[in-house]
C-alpha cells in the first residue's frame, strides 16, 4: 500500500531529521525513492536516492541494503545513455563497496553488480592495482549473477507473456452467467425476495452494459439506491452472484473497460498511466495498477508496450 507506506515515512523522515539520525534518514529516503520509481515517478524517485549518496558521502557509512540505490542510479542512466552519469554513480558504488566490505564484512560473493560494462572495467578498476582482488570478486559475481539474473527474468517474461496472450486472445468476461433457477434458490438462501433478485440483477446488467462504472464517484450506497434498494441486499447479490466484493467488482469492471479501448482503439495507448487511470473511473494511478495487476497479473504499462510491439489493432 504505497499512499499508507509513503504517509508513515514522511512522518518518519520529519523525525528523524529533527534529530539529526542521518542513517535511518538515508533508509526513508531510499524506500520513498522506491516507491515513487514503482508508480512511475521516475524522476522523483531518483531524486531520493541521490539524497542517499548525499548522506554516505557526509558520514563515509551505509547500511548494506541502500546498496541497491546506486544500481538503480547506474542502470537509469545507463539505458538513458548518459555514461557520465552512469560513470560517475560507477565510481560511488566502488566507494560504497568497498565501506561495506571495511565496516561490515561484506560477502561479495552475494552482491549484485549487473553493470560493470568491459569500458568501466578497463577505466575504472583494472587501472589500479589495489582493486585486483575486487576485480576477481565482481567478475565472478557478475558472471554467476547473470546466469541466475537471466534465467530468472526469462521465466518473468514468460509469464508476463502468457497472461498478455490470454488477454488479448480472451473474450471479455461475462459478469451474468447464472440461470433463473440458481438465481432464484440462492435469493431465497439470502431472505431476499425473488422479484428485488431479479431487479438488482437487471440493474446491475444495465450498469454494465452501459459502462456506468467509469464513473468514480459510484459507491455500494450510491449504487444501491439507483437500483432502487438497500446497501445490505446489493452486497450480499453481488457477493453471490459475481463471487467477489463491491469494490472487486467495480475495479474488475473498470479494468475490463480498459483492456477492451486498448486493444481496439490505439488512441488509449498513448494515454500515461494516470490518464488510463481517470479514463476508467479510479482515483489514482496507483490504485489502477493494482487493481489491473491483481486481475491479470502484469502491469498496465507492459500490457501497453507489448501491445505496441506487436502492432495490434484488434
Amino acid at each position: 500500500d504505497y499512499s499508507y507506506a509513503l504517509d508513515y515515512i514522511d512522518k518518519s523522515i520529519k523525525y528523524f531529521d529533527s534529530i539529526n539520525n542521518l542513517p535511518n534518514l538515508a533508509v526513508c529516503f531510499f524506500y520513498k525513492g522506491k516507491i515513487y520509481i514503482e508508480t512511475d515517478r521516475t524522476l522523483v524517485g531518483l531524486d531520493y536516492l541521490k539524497r542517499v549518496d548525499t548522506i554516505f558521502q557526509y558520514q563515509k557509512d551505509i547500511l548494506p541494503e541502500m546498496r541497491e540505490s546506486y544500481q538503480i542510479l547506474i542502470d537509469h542512466y545507463k539505458s538513458s545513455g548518459k555514461s557520465d552519469q552512469e560513470l560517475t554513480y560507477t565510481k560511488k558504488l566502488l566507494q560504497v563497496d568497498s565501506v561495506l566490505n571495511s565496516n561490515y564484512k561484506y560477502l561479495q560473493t552475494n552482491i549484485i553488480k549487473d553493470y560493470y560494462t568491459p569500458i568501466l572495467l578497463d577505466k575504472e578498476i583494472q587501472s589500479t592495482s589495489k582493486n585486483f582482488k575486487l576485480i576477481v570478486y565482481s567478475v565472478s559475481s557478475l558472471v554467476i549473477l547473470l546466469i541466475v539474473a537471466f534465467i530468472h527474468q526469462k521465466k518473468k517474461n514468460l509469464k508476463y507473456q502468457i497472461k498478455f496472450e490470454e488477454l488479448i486472445s480472451g473474450d471479455k468476461q461475462e459478469y451474468n452467467n447464472q440461470d433463473d433457477s440458481v438465481k432464484n434458490e440462492v435469493g431465497n438462501y439470502l431472505n431476499i425476495p425473488e422479484e428485488i433478485v431479479n431487479e438488482v440483477m437487471q440493474g446491475l446488467l444495465k450498469f454494465e452494459q452501459e459502462c456506468l462504472y467509469i464513473e468514480s464517484t459510484y459507491t455500494l450506497s450510491k449504487l444501491a439506491k439507483q437500483l432502487n434498494t438497500n446497501s445490505t441486499y446489493l452486497s450480499k447479490i453481488i457477493n453471490t452472484y459475481k463471487d467477489k466484493s463491491f469494490s472487486s467488482y467495480i475495479n474488475d469492471l473498470r479494468v475490463d473497460f480498459i483492456i477492451d479501448k486498448l486493444k481496439n482503439e490505439k488512441k488509449y495507448r498513448l494515454f500515461s498511466v494516470k490518464a488510463l487511470s481517470e479514463e476508467s473511473g479510479f482515483k489514482s494511478s496507483e490504485s489502477f495498477s493494482k487493481a489491473f495487476y491483481r486481475k491479470t497479473q502484469i502491469y498496465p504499462s507492459f500490457f501497453i508496450k507489448q501491445l505496441n510491439k506487436k502492432g495490434l489493432d484488434l
